[in-house]
Parts: C-alpha cells; structure tokens; sequence
C-alpha cells in the first residue's frame, strides 16, 4: 500500500470512528458523516487521493466532527478549559454555528455533499478571500489598521449557511459574511433568502457585500466593510453593502 493511498484510508477510517462515537452522543451529526462516508466507501483509495477538494473538505469536516464530540463528552470543568483555550471566533463556529447546523435540516446537503464527493472546485470567493487575509495581515505586520481582526472561513458555513468567512475585530464580537460581485439592483431575491438562511440557522450578524472585481480598491473596500462591519453592526441586524 503506497503512502498516498494509507492517507485515504486513515481518513475514512477515522470518519468511520467518528460516525461510531457520534452515533451513541449525537445521532443527528451521526447521520450527516454517515450520508458523507457512504459514496466513499466503495471509491478506491487512489481515486480519492486524487481528488484535493475533497481530502480539503473532508478533513476540515472531520476536525470539526472530532473537535464538537470531544466537548461533548467532556465534564463541566473540561468543558470551561475548552473554551477558554480557543478564541471568541472559533468558539463562536465550534460551539455555536456547527452543532445548529447538523441539528437543523439543511435543504442543500446533498447538492453540495455530491459537490464535495465530486472534487469539484471552490468559486472564486475563495481567492478574494485569500486577497483579504493578505491584506489583513500585510496592515498587521506594518503595525497599520487591523491589529485585532481575525477571521476564518469554513466549508459548511458557505455550502450550507450562505456564510463565506466569520469575522471579529476589536469587539471581539463574531460576524457572519456573505461576499457576491452580483451588482445591488440583481440581488433583491439573494439578499432575501440569504436573510432568511441567517434567520434558520440563529445567525447573530450579518454582513451581505457586494463588490465589483473590476475597481481598482475593492480588496481595500471589502477589507474595511468586514472589520468595521465586525465592531458596529448591532445584534440580531443584518446589513448590506455595495462597491460601484
């Protein structure tokens, strides 16, 4: 058995680990890793390995998996040492967002879950989202603007929760993100469900921002609106915002 090939097989086997743990604690998260195990388990391991996007995904869904059963099975004492060794962010996608998400019904698993399966890439979001963590970290390193902000971006959050990166900044305060490059006239519907989407998932805040690719500022546009965005957007508000 070749190396690349052990890979595979260690990440359906521990997917299978976490499918019998979660089947005795949380049936629910049982159900969704089992719905992600069955297409894979007659894929030859070498056919897997070949396929980035889905070693990508299936390993953040596995960590993500293994991280809640954990809390789950910890005591109150270790409960409270989890949660203060981890930031307000992930705290807030770990133990809040994730365990909503495989507790609700989401009408657009197995789209995306064939999506996955499929290896097929992620949309361009991805690479504006890489722009903006440049940009993050290049004012931090700089001693500039920025010096508290953070943000993550999660497969299950965009696939499921219209939810492309969560963000925190001074406030230490999580905010849910929604990038689009349709211009505001187009979005009227989108805006709507993705409103509607924050409201079934129990989403705090939310930011919905449209952005042109063609201006010459819109990484430094996008930039300032997801951090400032992060500190003054109030609870239970969700706001949208354009670039011309």
């Amino acid at each position: 058995m070749t190396q690349t090939h052990s890979e595979a097989d260690k990440l359906k086997q521990k997917l299978q680990e976490l499918i019998a743990i979660a089947s005795q604690v949380e049936i629910k998260l049982a159900d969704r890793l089992k719905a992600i195990a069955s297409p894979l388990e007659k894929m030859p391991s070498g056919t897997m390995m070949s396929r980035k996007h889905l070693l990508l995904g299936l390993k953040e869904i596995l960590a993500d998996a293994e991280f809640w059963l954990c809390y789950r099975l910890a005591n109150p004492e270790e409960k409270q040492q989890i949660k203060d060794a981890i930031l307000q962010i992930h705290r807030y996608w770990h133990l809040e967002i994730f365990p909503t998400w495989f507790n609700k019904h989401d009408k657009d698993f197995p789209r995306w879950k064939e999506s996955l399966i499929k290896n097929e890439p992620p949309p361009d979001d991805a690479k504006i989202i890489n722009e903006i963590s440049r940009s993050i970290r290049s004012q931090q390193r700089q001693k500039k603007d920025y010096q508290t902000a953070k943000f993550i971006s999660k497969l299950i959050a965009d696939k499921a929760i219209d939810t492309d990166l969560i963000a925190t900044a001074n406030q230490d305060n999580p905010l849910c993100v929604q990038l689009t490059q349709s211009a505001k006239e187009h979005t009227d519907n989108k805006i709507r469900e993705w409103k509607e989407t924050y409201n079934y998932y129990a989403i705090k805040r939310g930011l919905f921002a449209g952005y042109n690719p063609q201006h010459p500022q819109y990484i430094t546009w996008l930039t300032k609106h997801i951090v400032s965005g992060a500190d003054d957007i109030p609870k239970e508000d969700y706001k949208d915002v354009f670039l011309k």
